[in-house]
């Protein structure tokens, strides 16, 4: 029945579409079409009414005509992309003829003067009309033309890889840009007016639209009009067919096996990458033989790509060497070179002797004491690339991996002239994406030999449907319709290796749920883990219906519409750990420490997690109780009023205004859960006997919740809406922007800008992500050694302080189980969203001047400002102080025993964890400078060159990473700090912990590329032979290039406690030898960072060291120098440990943390990052008609290694790795014809 009314649903909602569609009255702007608007005067500058005005499309020859209003003003709207033949003719006057190239999106305002006609001229002809300024608007965009897409070395041929390259302020990820320092929700991609950005993450699609489908790219970045929906747009054109048939076909192949340079870490032969491209697309009139001629009025074009990606990921990372997976512990030791003692736990003794251990001799495990999982899964784990490498200081293990990436595109577009005032466009684009490759979730762990673990699949697919109308009613009145629908599906891990086995019951691990695949062990050594398989699905479902009305009365050019989305998303939340979790950070090889009291500590330099899992003693065992799905649905309508005002000849003014109503988000079946902090109680949308019914949780589950004293109660006794979050109703914005045009030195100049305010929709993760796993639908079932509420004194750490009882694959089937009361713990973490929240929104301002000041060629400088407000942030309530915090305001012993985990904590002492209320109050302000020169192809060069300065501040500046709560996304309350440490109130709290620059935004950047005609050849200045079989070989070459210049930040650290003095940064100043791993690397030290005394300048340590070195901070017990005295303990050297006195006199030794560190917001200038990727091709007619055009493309041309950032505690930049890719070198062949 669900399947059938999902059925029903989707076509409902079609049968909506194609009526709105019929009835030819709705419409988006965001389709890429532009349109060509002026004013028609003669030489005196009077204006010339009723006069004929044509546009004539060159590649169709479709016709497009209107008149001049009495005001001399016209308008030509809703017109593709390309060469326009432009022709004026008024009674009495010469007729006017002109060209214009009209690019996506683009509105050319033109002014036209006409002449007298006499005997002797009737004609006067403008050869050149295209326009480079911007005269009527205060938008800040970047056109990127057909040439570009197709001629600039890219990276794969990925769209929104280019559009990073290309477009001032954007920065980030390619798929989820930032734009002028604005969150990613800002920022949309539409392909024809369909949505291409994801609402579950606010993502890019999967698989982009191939480039051979692609016209042209407009990416709106500041104050668009009232017509577009976000702060920032980038609208792709879709191709359409033409008069005459057209069509391509290409290859591209990159093979590091020729041409390839090396990396600094590259130790054998070049990693692996054997990438191919190929495609094919053909364009033109739809012809049926004699029954249909689509010349003139019918088109299509259809395009096809695919990428095959076999290529290397590289792991670096520190593993068990091979005499410690024999038990062989001898050269433990840590980055000081101090040896790290392992105790036997079979040695330990009782409370009464203070659980006293014996060291095992030499450091040596017996043989016999490997436990059966070690046994299996050490030959399954690679050898360490470096044996001489002490994987306690650096990374031993180095490999490639790999990668696999299959992708296809296929897009087919339809364009249908209906008659003279009639036009229909549709287009349906598919694309699917295969991946294999190394889990990211277990970086940098090596792969598993046999692949059961740390490798990661998924399976992508989307789709996209979009149809436009357009309507001229009267020459001054125009109606555009638009419906649109997309579709992108995400799947983990169906097809990863493991799938099909029971790897649970081989190694001998519990697996309550009996799911297949690899367990995941987490803590097995250094940097040591497996992670299995596991379900992580989500579908996103988009809506779209728009309507545009466009009208010209006198010098007002007037649009108005309404838009109306929905979107549904279906989830599979990540079902992880998808078996079972078993974490080796025991303490069974460590020796207790009496000076930490009854938090018993472990002492310094005893126990490793290498050696736990070698006798098969884990901390805990923990199973998943996952929610199973929900649907998530939110939407939008809004309606909007735009005036293009002509105020004078020179003077446009536009004012606008925008109304927006975002749907709140809602479960399809109403399973929302949030949280009540007065009553302590979980709020569900449905009691938990109609939850279990549904499946959503199970009747055990709830029952172990309210045998903790759980109590669960519904929206309607907590005064909560029934869907729990109200809708806002009144988000107004308004939009204005003046535009001025003279002249400078006798050539155009346009001064412009504008104001706008614009709200914009948050990822629907955002909202399920963190709720997911409030109870009663999550939990995780822990049998830990650990944790105090479980040991059997009632004190943590009993691993420690016990002899093991449970041995990983000898006698761990049973070790956690879901049959019976499922023990819960306590101390659980819960999510809460208020029911009234503002829309996230951004206020944004410009200013522009562009002067063209010779022909085809503009200088750009302005400015650009942006506010945004209501954005992604969590309160976190009911926080656990950290141990310091607790002996200092209280005086007493932790808290042990059943509460251990909840009496530490302000609001609830009993039963929950940490409460985090999503409070969408973080704002960010950015300025920014712009200066960009930029030429369109002409006398056979074009360029584009710019720099930006920006200044990136704010609170919750970490990205959203799809939703997940970055740390300084979270503001916590004061009850967790030192009294009178942090301000009570809210906002001034949130400003003094998060404040601070966003270092995902550069400071400085540079880019630029470029397209040129090598002047060798017929017709050119060098080799200008008539030998055509000479011109063949040395004429028609052309070189083009991308590149970019920029600085970089990095987080000061915030782990050591001790003085904090001044950063001083050196750069490249002085080298430096860090010897410490066994093997030396060179490097920089970038700045004075942290670096024991120990090690300084000391043979085997670090070397190169200026003199005058000071560190910009320390622990509270720095090491002292070799030779020195020191009166703590060598066993505490470079701890943050102090001691204090409780309100009994005992004493407890405890790590400094008071939460609040003076670096917390602080980020230091990295080195810069430069690449540059060149191309040079050529051009062969192999005869009239069909041409050959060979590329050979050079990636990062100058093979620049590039400097990491720095380690950000010790200030170091190795040399041992290369912060860019290697030179790569890569091949296109593509016949046109």
């Amino acid at each position: 029945m669900e399947r059938r009314s999902r059925i029903m649903s989707v076509i409902s909602r079609t049968m909506v579409f194609c009526l709105f569609a019929a009835s030819g009255t709705a419409l988006i702007a965001q389709t890429g079409v532009g349109r060509i608007q002026g004013v028609v005067r003669d030489r005196s500058g009077a204006a010339v009414p009723a006069a004929s005005v044509a546009a004539v499309h060159s590649a169709t020859q479709a016709k497009y005509q209107t008149k001049s209003n009495e005001t001399g003003s016209f308008v030509i709207p809703s017109l593709a992309p390309g060469v326009y033949h432009i022709s004026v003719l008024a009674e009495g006057m010469a007729r006017y003829s002109a060209n214009l190239e009209l690019a996506v999106g683009q509105t050319a305002d033109l002014e036209i003067m006409l002449e007298v006609a006499t005997t002797q001229t009737s004609v006067t002809v403008a050869a050149e009309a295209t326009q480079l300024l911007t005269s009527d608007s205060p938008t800040v965009s970047t056109n990127l033309e057909n040439q570009r897409l197709e001629q600039l070395p890219l990276d794969g041929r990925f769209l929104q890889n280019l559009l990073m390259n290309t477009v001032p302020g954007l920065e980030g990820n390619s798929n989820t840009p930032q734009v002028f320092g604005m969150r990613e929700g800002a920022f949309e991609f539409t392909l024809d007016g369909a949505v291409l950005s994801s609402r579950f993450n606010t993502a890019m699609e999967f698989r982009a639209p191939g480039l051979d489908s692609v016209s042209e790219v407009r990416v709106e970045t500041s104050v668009p009009s009232a017509k577009l929906n976000r702060p920032a747009t980038a609208i792709i054109s879709t191709k359409s067919g033409t008069n005459e048939f057209h069509g391509a076909a290409f290859y591209t192949a990159r093979n590091n096996a020729i041409g390839v340079a090396r990396r600094r870490e590259q130790y054998t032969a070049a990693p692996k990458l054997i990438r191919n491209e190929f495609g094919a697309s053909l364009g033109g009139p739809v012809r049926l033989g004699r029954l249909y001629d689509g010349r003139n009025r019918t088109f299509f074009f259809a395009s096809w790509e695919d990428y095959r990606a076999r290529q290397s990921a590289d792991r670096q990372a520190a593993i068990p060497t091979m005499p410690m997976r024999q038990g062989d512990f001898s050269e433990l030791r840590d980055n000081l070179g101090r040896f790290i003692t392992i105790y036997d736990p079979y040695t330990t003794a009782g409370a009464d002797q203070r659980w006293a251990r014996t060291p095992y001799p030499g450091n040596r495990i017996p043989a016999v004491q490997q436990s059966p999982l070690a046994r299996q899964l050490y030959p399954l784990i690679p050898e360490p690339t470096f044996v001489e490498i002490n994987p306690g200081v650096a990374a031993n293990f180095f490999r490639s991996y790999p990668s696999i990436n299959d992708q296809r595109t296929f897009s087919l577009r339809a364009d249908h002239r209906i008659s003279a005032a009639h036009t229909f466009f549709s287009r349906i684009s598919r694309g699917t994406s295969e991946q294999y490759e190394p889990a990211f979730e277990a970086r940098p762990a090596p792969v598993l030999l046999d692949e059961s673990g740390n490798v990661r699949t998924q399976d992508k697919v989307n789709y996209s449907l979009a149809g436009n109308w357009g309507w001229v009613v009267a020459p001054s009145f125009f109606v555009e319709t638009t419906g649109n629908f997309s579709r992108m599906a995400y799947r983990a891990d169906r097809a990863h290796p493991s799938a099909g086995a029971d790897l649970a019951k081989r190694w001998g691990l519990p697996n309550p749920k009996g799911r297949l695949g690899a367990p995941d062990l987490l803590n097995m050594g250094f940097d040591m883990t497996v992670r299995g398989p596991f379900a992580d699905d989500n579908q996103n479902t988009i809506f779209t219906l728009d309507q545009n009305y466009s009208k010209l009365s006198g010098k007002h050019q007037f649009e108005f519409g309404w838009h109306w989305r929905e979107d549904s998303v279906f989830v599979i939340p990540r079902q992880y750990p998808n078996q079972v979790e078993v974490d080796f950070n025991s303490h069974a090889t460590s020796g207790y420490d009496p000076a930490t009291g009854n938090s018993i500590g472990a002492r310094q330099l005893t126990g490793h997690n290498a050696a736990n899992f070698f006798l098969g003693v884990a901390g805990a065992y923990n199973v998943g109780i996952r929610r199973p799905h929900y649907t998530v649905r939110t939407g939008e309508v809004a309606a909007y009023f735009n005036d293009q005002w002509r105020v004078s000849r020179n003077l446009t003014v536009n004012l606008g205004v925008r109304w927006e109503s975002f749907a709140p988000f809602s479960e399809k079946d109403n399973n929302m859960v949030g949280f009540d902090i007065p009553s302590l109680a979980i709020v569900v949308g449905n009691p938990p006997p109609v939850l279990i019914r549904q499946g959503q949780t199970t009747s055990s589950l709830v029952q172990a919740y309210e045998a903790l004293g759980t109590k669960f109660t519904t929206p309607d006794k907590v005064g909560l809406p029934s869907r729990f979050l109200y809708r806002k109703w009144a988000d107004f914005n308004p939009r204005i922007g003046p535009a001025f045009r003279t002249k400078f030195l006798g050539r155009p100049l346009v001064l412009r800008g504008g104001f706008g305010g614009y709200h914009f929709a948050l990822p629907t993760r955002t909202y399920h992500q963190p709720l997911r796993g409030n109870a009663p639908f999550d939990a995780t079932v822990t049998r830990s050694i650990n944790r105090a509420d479980q040991s059997p004194d009632g004190l943590p750490n009993w691993g420690m302080r016990s002899v093991p009882s449970i041995v990983a694959g000898m006698n761990s089937q049973n070790a956690v189980s879901l049959d019976g009361p499922i023990p819960l713990g306590r101390g659980f973490m819960v999510h809460h969203m208020q029911a009234e929240m503002p829309t996230a929104m951004a206020w944004e301002w410009n200013f522009t001047a562009e002067h063209e000041f010779i022909p085809r060629t503009v200088f750009r400088l302005g400015y650009t400002g942006t506010a945004g407000r209501n954005q992604e942030q969590w309160e976190a309530l009911n926080v656990q102080v950290t141990p310091y915090v607790w002996y200092v305001t209280t005086g007493e012993a932790l808290p042990t025993g059943t509460y251990a985990n909840t009496a530490r904590r302000s609001i609830d002492k009993l039963l929950y964890g940490e409460m985090r209320v999503y409070r969408p109050e973080a704002y960010n302000n950015f300025n920014g400078l712009r200066a960009e020169l930029e030429r369109r192809f002409s006398r056979g060069v074009a360029f584009q060159f710019y720099y930006m300065f920006s200044h990136a501040m704010g609170t919750g500046w970490a990205p959203s990473n799809a939703g997940y709560s970055a740390p300084d996304e979270v503001v916590t309350e004061a009850a967790a700090f030192l009294p009178g440490a942090v301000p009570s109130d809210y906002k001034q709290r949130a400003r003094f912990l998060t404040y601070k620059r966003d270092r995902n935004i550069p400071h400085h950047r540079y880019n630029w590329n470029f397209l040129m005609d090598l002047p060798i050849g017929r017709g050119k200045r060098w080799l200008n032979t008539r030998s055509r079989w000479l011109d063949s070989v040395v004429g028609g070459w052309q070189v083009a290039g991308l590149g970019s210049w920029r600085s970089r930040w990095f987080e000061l650290p915030d782990t050591n406690w001790g003085t904090i003095g001044k950063p001083e940064y050196y750069g490249t100043k002085y080298k430096i030898q860090d010897c410490r791993s066994g093997q030396c690397f060179d490097g920089y030290l970038y700045y004075n960072g942290y670096i024991s005394a120990r090690v300084l300048n000391q043979p085997g340590g670090i070397v190169g060291v200026p003199a005058e070195y000071r560190p910009s901070h320390q622990p509270v017990n720095p090491a002292p120098a070799p030779g020195q005295s020191s009166a703590t303990p060598q066993t505490l050297w470079d701890t943050n440990q102090v001691t204090l006195t409780l309100r009994n006199g005992s004493t407890v030794r405890t790590n400094l943390d008071t939460f609040l560190h003076p670096w917390r917001t602080q980020i230091g200038p990295g080195p810069w990052k430069f690449g540059m990727n060149a191309s040079l091709f050529k051009r062969i007619l192999v005869r009239e008609g069909i041409t050959l055009r060979l590329n050979f493309d050079a990636f990062n041309v100058f093979n620049v290694q590039g400097l990491p950032l720095p380690d950000a505690s010790t200030g170091i930049v190795s040399l041992r790795n290369s912060d860019n890719t290697p030179r790569q070198l890569q091949f296109t062949a593509r016949l046109q014809w």
